[in-house]
């Protein structure tokens, strides 16, 4: 019989140490959420603007969760001229908007007028490619500055960089997959393509600007004086230039109109049946417990899928496959939120046997016959 009071000692520890790890990301979190803390929430007051995220919770169906993606992105980046860019300056994420997954862009005016590094580039593509494969139109809350400059060997050579944006924008849209932007800012140079791309756009009044080059350049290159208004207001791109589709007053207005232009989109189906959610017989919190603090040390990922599967269910594939070669792999099939999964996870220490590789591949090729997705 194993030391029962030694195992618990040791599930105390990891869950000590997990339970630390996790306030750090908490921490970094709350800098993501608050670049440059009250002050930049002043300077957007002033401005007639809210901080991006307090946009989403209004855009997305009342009582739903917002997913954010990538919320760490950008720290600790040391590029040359920037030790980080908080959350790379982008919120990215899938929200519910009538009941249906959509796909949310929005730059965060507050890091560096929300010009794109190349973590900007490389999150927004990120994104992009998630709902492309997911099949869900995306939405986008553009204030941007458009390529940081100064690093703009960086930020716009090469398909995975700044233009191949608007390449997705435009082959997505092909696709039937909606492209809708509410223009919240300023938009410059390649920014500004954002607004013009989409299925449809919308500007605010004396707020939102698209322009490939602002007034100084124009200036400079033909020594003609004009303001941004003139340029490349809401009232130029939806009554002249034809550049973008609604004009409205405020952002709140503009959400509005967003949530409108969204009802109209088909319902959304799954392609699966989804039974009644239940929630795990093994606590959740657990998995402090039986994840080991030592990346080195194996782990029964049994345990693991007990603590996260719908009644602690798992059917296993295979299980019996050539012991000690072959259950370095485990698969098989649970129910997340109802939803069947097919699951492939490393188990004890992870070594990857032929035998183990086999019965891996055997499994992803039946999950993708019976057309469920892959944990």
């Amino acid at each position: 019989m194993p030391d029962r009071s030694k195992k618990e000692r040791e599930y105390e520890e990891n869950r000590k140490h997990w339970l630390a790890e996790e306030e750090k990301i908490y921490e970094l979190w709350e800098k993501a959420y608050n670049p440059g803390g009250q002050k930049q929430i002043d300077r957007l007051a002033k401005q007639g603007k809210k901080p991006v995220r307090q946009l989403i919770k209004q855009l997305i169906d009342p009582g739903t969760e917002f997913l954010e993606l990538s919320r760490g992105a950008g720290f600790g980046i040391n590029y040359e001229i920037a030790k980080d860019v908080p959350c790379a300056g982008l919120v990215t994420g899938l929200g519910k908007i009538h009941g249906n997954r959509v796909m949310i862009i929005a730059n965060d005016s507050r890091v560096k007028a929300g010009a794109y590094y190349p973590i900007n580039c490389k999150k927004h593509l990120r994104a992009q490619d998630i709902a492309d494969q997911c099949s869900i139109p995306c939405v986008y809350i553009a204030d941007s500055a458009g390529g940081f400059l100064p690093m703009q060997d960086r930020v716009f050579p090469g398909r995975g960089q700044f233009g191949h944006f608007f390449y997705n924008m435009s082959r997505m849209s092909a696709k039937g997959l909606k492209q809708y932007t509410l223009s919240t800012g300023g938009n410059t140079a390649g920014g500004a393509y954002i607004v013009y791309l989409a299925c449809e756009s919308i500007m605010i009044d004396k707020m939102s600007y698209s322009f490939l080059g602002g007034p100084p350049m124009v200036k400079a290159a033909i020594g003609e004086e004009v303001t941004m208004e003139e340029l490349g207001g809401a009232r130029v791109h939806t009554s002249i230039s034809g550049g973008a589709d609604h004009i409205v007053s405020s952002q709140d207005e503009g959400i509005d109109k967003l949530r409108e232009l969204l009802s109209y989109d088909p319902k959304q189906k799954l392609h699966i049946e989804r039974r009644e959610p239940k929630e795990p017989r093994v606590p959740i919190d657990h998995l402090y417990e039986v994840l080991p603090r030592d990346p080195y040390r194996g782990i029964d990922v049994r345990d693991v899928i007990a603590c996260i599967a719908d009644d602690s269910e798992f059917s296993e594939y295979k299980r019996s496959y050539n012991p000690g070669r072959g259950d370095t792999i485990v698969c098989g099939r649970i129910h997340l939120k109802g939803i069947p999964v097919g699951l492939v996870a490393s188990n004890n220490i992870g070594v990857i046997f032929a035998d183990a590789a086999r019965k891996a591949v055997e499994w992803v090729i039946r999950c993708c016959s019976h057309k469920i997705p892959i944990l």
